[in-house]
């Protein structure tokens, strides 16, 4: 018996080989691979059901627990039922007495399998050598139970009689077929895990947006993605086979140098920033990384480039705006000081020259003065408009009518060996913008391209409604996406390189001969335009001309500029008393003197706080009160709601070197206010002011 039964599980051994061969082929998932599995195990089951232990006339035993086990265990439940059903079938087909507890055995087994899949959450791999072996004394254990089911009384007997060969022979047989499929789906498992990694390596190498390339050690390109291509414009056909060197990828040779260093100091490079040439020509900055990896047991290099060349002119535009802020607010406050003292400066000189006889010899040479004075103050102006801290006074405009009014001023600006073209769009949008700084604009623009094009040439100034996308304004800094109108000036001059083109809107930078200009004209362009709510931007290359373009938004409603009143012809003062709030000494000393000068009554504070204490608490009764707007402590501004609020019908005039936020934001002024920036220079003026804002009840106005 026990030959027979070891002749039995010895067949079961080699065919459970069979299964792992079919399991090589099998497909994850597939309905198909699983019922061919379930006929191999049934075959088994009944090729085991063919060699048998016979113990009596119609009571057999043999291999087919361990192979219905098995078909539970390692194929699951669609094997399992159609195994089960195929030895079933056969079994019964057989007959005899022992048919009951031979059907019985082969759904119990199957189930045990199952049960123990189960339990592994269907990972048959999993299972160790001792919980195999314990599978199959559970299973033997289920079998020899169900020998109850054969005629009594001869079922224990024979229960009593095969127990011992049984539980010796078959659990070390199922655990032996155990091993044997269990190495099969471990295998396969790994196979599939393998496939599964290098189906996802091969989806992230085609479609990562970096350019990957994989290198021999001698440099020949084994294999490129798509990234590669589209960095560089290389394909496969291109590169594969080649060095880098041979199709002259590398812009900078030291950059590849660096990289082989590193590769061989560190075996890794991360992050080198490197420019490589395209296959087009054109250059491009981008952050490499590369290491050692194996393929086919030999060593190669694997390199992943990220394009950083967008995002390093963004950040050299972010970086530009930063500076051109960074010096508005410096020019901005050093304009603002220098207003200050030329307050005093052409105050007093005009003072004097007013009370001079024009046949004095010092006559002339204080009017030399003023005029220096006067040429320092509209140097002052131009770096207040830089800075963008100008008083504005928009008005809904269109752009075509200004220019057409411009065309023939042009004509006589820019001479005869300059054609002047216009394309201007019929339907175009109205702006809101200052009417004469956009004059200034333009002259500023057209002059600068007059002197790019010595020897004559093309201008042309063109005007179009335009939409800026999402797209432009992320390539753009300050520029933001909406419904724009477009005002293009293009020479065909020397143009402009890349250095001279980073520094054209710093003030003072200019490219031209000493004494020929002042490097203010574009950056007071930049300023009009940055305060108005527009973008400037710049194209040109060195002996292909210049084109600015200008995007202003378009107004939707605007406002309508009223008319100034008319102010009566100068008169005297009449000795109303005046309160003036100035923390700089020398323009308070000034004013006082110009208004005692025009014959009024004048009590002077050094801040805010003096200024309402002289009120509120000496009872003082000003007809009218001239404030400075930036002071420390308590501002102008406040210092005025302060007053009318005790005093509601409290007349007032701002004095500013610039529009502060204090006074109207952006340094826009609101419609109709009088305005008159500091320094004032014509005492006729300062005095019509005066003499406005005490006629006026509710009046509120700037100097």
């Amino acid at each position: 018996m026990f030959i027979e039964l070891i002749n039995n599980a010895a067949l079961l051994v080699a065919l459970s080989a069979l299964y792992g061969l079919l399991a090589r082929f099998r497909r994850a998932g597939s309905v198909r691979d699983k019922v061919l599995a379930g006929l191999l195990f049934g075959a088994l089951a009944v090729a085991a059901m063919n060699m048998p232990f016979r113990y009596s006339s119609g009571v057999i035993y043999d291999g087919r627990s361990i192979v219905l086990t098995l078909a539970g265990l390692f194929g699951g439940g669609i094997a399992a039922a159609v195994s089960v059903a195929l030895a079933g079938a056969y079994r019964g087909y057989l007959g005899g007495p022992g048919v009951w507890a031979g059907m019985a055995t082969i759904l119990l087994c199957a189930m045990v399998g199952l049960t123990v899949r189960r339990l592994y959450e269907n990972r048959p791999d999993s299972v160790g050598l001792v919980a195999l072996y314990g599978v199959g004394i559970a299973t033997h254990a289920v079998m020899l139970l169900c020998q109850l089911l054969l005629p009594w009384p001869g079922a224990l007997e024979t229960i009593g009689r095969i127990s011992l060969p049984v539980m010796l022979v078959f659990p070390a047989a199922t655990l032996l077929a155990g091993i044997l499929l269990g190495n099969e789906e471990r295998r396969i498992v790994a196979a599939e895990r393998l496939r599964e990694s290098e189906a996802k390596y091969t989806a992230a190498f085609n479609t990562s947006p970096d350019a990957i390339n994989i290198n021999a050690l001698d440099g020949r390109f084994v294999d490129i993605n798509d990234g590669f291509t589209r960095l560089t414009g290389y394909t496969r056909e291109d590169a594969i086979g080649k060095s880098s060197l041979e199709i002259d990828l590398w812009a900078v040779t030291e950059d590849r140098e660096k990289l082989v260093r590193e590769l061989k100091e560190n075996r890794f490079v991360e992050n080198l920033e490197s420019k490589f040439r395209c296959k087009d020509g054109s250059l491009k900055t981008a952050l490499m990384s590369a290491r050692f990896i194996h393929v086919n047991n030999e060593r190669h290099i694997l390199s992943i480039t990220r394009d950083i060349t967008k995002y390093q002119e963004m950040e050299n535009r972010l970086r530009q705006a930063q500076k051109m802020e960074t010096i508005g607010k410096l020019a901005g406050g050093i304009a603002h000081d220098f207003n200050n003292l030329l307050v005093v400066i052409l105050g007093y000189a005009e003072m004097v020259l007013n009370d001079l006889d024009p046949a004095h010899r010092h006559h002339e040479l204080l009017t030399q003065v003023h005029r220096a004075g006067c040429r320092a103050r509209d140097i002052t102006r131009q770096l207040l408009v830089f800075s963008r801290k100008q008083v504005l006074q928009p008005v809904v405009m269109n752009l075509n009518d200004s220019l057409r009014n411009l065309q023939k001023m042009l004509g006589r600006l820019i001479g005869e060996d300059i054609e002047v073209v216009t394309a201007f769009a019929g339907d175009l949008g109205n702006v809101e913008a200052d009417p004469g700084q956009m004059e200034q604009v333009l002259m500023n623009l057209v002059v600068n391209a007059r002197d790019a094009m010595p020897r004559g040439g093309k201008l042309i100034i063109e005007t179009a409604n335009v939409e800026l996308d999402e797209g432009y304004a992320s390539r753009h800094v300050g520029a933001a996406p909406g419904r724009y109108v477009m005002l293009a000036v293009t020479d065909t001059g020397c143009g402009m390189d890349k250095e001279v083109m980073d520094r054209i809107f710093d003030p003072f930078f200019t490219t031209k001969e000493f004494g020929k200009g002042t490097g203010l004209g574009l950056s007071t362009v930049y300023g009009i335009v940055s305060q108005s709510g527009g973008h400037i931007a710049c194209a040109s290359e060195p002996g292909r001309g210049t084109t600015f373009r200008i995007h202003l938004p378009r107004a939707e409603a605007g406002l309508v500029r009223p008319a100034e009143p008319a102010p009566e012809p100068v008169r005297p003062g009449g000795g109303e008393l005046i309160l003036v709030a100035e923390d700089e000494t020398a323009v308070r000393e000034l004013v006082q003197e110009m208004l005692e000068h025009l014959g009024y009554r004048v009590n002077a504070a050094a801040n805010g706080n003096d200024a309402l204490a002289l009120v509120t608490e000496q009872g003082l009764d000003p007809a009218l009160v001239i404030t400075d707007v930036v002071m420390p402590g308590m501002s102008g501004k406040e210092l005025i709601e302060r007053l009318r609020r005790i005093r509601p019908g409290q007349r007032y005039l701002y004095m500013s070197g610039y529009a502060d936020n204090a006074i109207g934001q952006h340094g826009v002024l609101d419609p109709g206010t009088p305005f008159l920036q500091k320094p004032f220079t014509n005492i006729g003026d300062f005095a019509a002011r005066i003499e406005v804002a005490l006629r006026s009840g509710e009046s509120e106005a700037k100097l």
